[in-house]
């Protein structure tokens, strides 16, 4: 638990990233419109190699912004779909991947 400003919790997310041997996020629903994660995003991939990453997606995922922060490197991020809630354990299953490579 990390107790964070709004001048301190980039540089905390960006040191867990580094420290993490993999890293999962949830980015379902995200669009043009609905933008939160992108820092977080764009950090992901210029920090780390995209076979130590997760993204959970979903139909309403905007994979154009995936593709736009992670540009031709997002082929080799994980991408796993969930549209239930019992599905998730593909996610950790992905992750698990993710940790071993």
């Amino acid at each position: 638990e990390f107790c964070c400003r709004d001048s301190t919790w980039q540089a905390t997310v960006v040191e867990l990233m580094l420290r993490a041997d993999a890293v999962i996020m949830d980015v379902r629903g995200i669009s043009a419109a609905r933008r939160g994660c992108e820092f977080e995003l764009q950090q992901l991939a210029q920090r780390l190699p995209p076979q130590r990453l997760v993204l959970v997606v979903d139909e309403q995922t905007d994979k154009a912004l995936l593709q736009a922060a992670f540009g031709p490197r997002l082929s080799a991020v994980r991408l796993v779909e969930v549209r239930r809630s019992w599905q998730a354990d593909r996610a950790f299953s992905a992750l698990l991947e993710a940790v071993a490579a």
